[in-house]
């Protein structure tokens, strides 16, 4: 509990070098008041499950705390604070109540309910300790591509992994520490959408289905992964190679002879020379005299027209280590054209080993 706010608010008394040891279930406080009582306490998430909130496990805020006044059955149900997961009830007569910090999805350390005795002009206090799932597991560095970790093959630090439940709309992350290790923890119960990554462009996600249970092109497991209530899940470890970022526009075909009033295809091959399988996108500039009408791409990339530009692909758009993506642009020729430039760029990104290849550009003219 954060007693250090009640004793400025000069509800509980301060004495100096005294330390307080929480929490405390049903104790009551004398404080400067008359007549009536309140309850206060603390939820928060026990990861140890050893009763006490201890340095590094966080409070539980916007949880539920039900206060039910025993004599006549009268309920109240408040809020945590958000950040400190603390609850006070004020202005209760005094009497004997039932406060219940039980939280859907999460398991109870504590007793999920105690009575406590409001006395005139004191408080109570009840604080509960909630477990959640987790998932666990290990990045590393799959040094020969093979999908399976061997002894000698490093851990990867600073990956994240996040978890994501759809229906709860509960979303946490984790980052994998210097040994590799992560844990995504205090999850309420539900199948999770698990994906990881890294902001390093030098490494990219190694094959799955061996001892990487991650899909290089989604960058998350196949499968919800399901997590029951206060559980820990078995390990799921995320293998990663060196990439050798190389995005790329490999070539731009435009036929030999054009007419304006022609309406004709333009193809553009973009191609992911990595050894991982890296985000693949750009776009197609036009000059004036050409319209772009209408684009589509292979593998599944969208692509799209807008103006005097065509683009392909997207920020969530990987593709396989060593793929050429076709794009095909249907334009109008509008108007007459000399030595007029095309220009197909794929997107660069940090640590992209060879930029240079991410332009192509191809003179046009017009004929009659």
């Amino acid at each position: 509990m954060f007693y250090g706010s009640l004793v400025r608010r000069g509800l509980i008394a301060a004495t100096a070098g005294a330390v307080i040891a929480g929490p405390l279930l049903g104790a009551a406080t004398a404080w400067a008041d008359t007549g009536t009582g309140s309850i206060a306490g603390l939820v928060w998430f026990d990861r140890n499950s050893d009763h006490r909130q201890d340095n590094g496990e966080p409070a539980f805020g916007a949880s539920t705390v039900t206060v039910t006044d025993v004599a006549d059955g009268t309920s109240t149900t408040i809020t945590t604070d958000m950040i400190k997961g603390t609850y006070a009830l004020d202005g209760l007569k005094p009497g004997v109540y039932e406060v219940s910090g039980a939280q859907a999805g999460y398991a109870s350390t504590t007793a999920p309910a105690v009575c406590v005795t409001v006395p005139a002009g004191g408080r109570a206090t009840a604080d509960f300790g909630i477990r959640g799932g987790t998932i666990v597991g290990k990045a590393w560095v799959d040094s020969n591509g093979d999908g399976l970790r061997q002894p000698g093959e490093p851990p990867l630090a600073g990956v994240n992994f996040t978890a994501y439940e759809p229906n709860l709309r509960h979303n946490n992350a984790a980052a994998s520490d210097a040994s590799g290790n992560y844990a995504i923890q205090d999850l309420p119960a539900g199948s999770y959408q698990l994906s990881a990554g890294t902001p390093d462009p030098t490494y990219g996600l190694t094959r799955s289905g061996g001892d990487s249970a991650f899909d290089p092109l989604t960058q998350s497991v196949g499968s919800p992964v399901r997590v029951d209530t206060g559980r820990r899940i078995n390990p799921i470890d995320a293998g990663f190679v060196e990439a050798h970022l190389d995005t790329a526009i490999t070539a731009l075909t435009v036929p030999d002879q054009l007419h304006v009033g022609d309406q004709v295809s333009i193809a553009v091959d973009a191609a992911n020379l990595s050894d991982a399988a890296e985000i693949l996108n750009g776009s197609v500039a036009f000059p004036t005299g050409i319209t772009p009408v209408s684009a589509t791409a292979t593998g599944g990339l969208p692509a799209a027209v807008s103006g005097q530009y065509a683009s392909f692909g997207s920020f969530n758009s990987f593709v396989a280590p060593h793929t050429t993506v076709h794009v095909t642009i249907v334009v109008k020729v509008t108007g007459a054209l000399s030595n007029a430039t095309i220009t197909a760029n794929a997107t660069k990104f940090a640590g992209d080993i060879n930029p240079a290849n991410n332009t192509f550009t191809q003179q046009v003219s017009t004929i009659g």
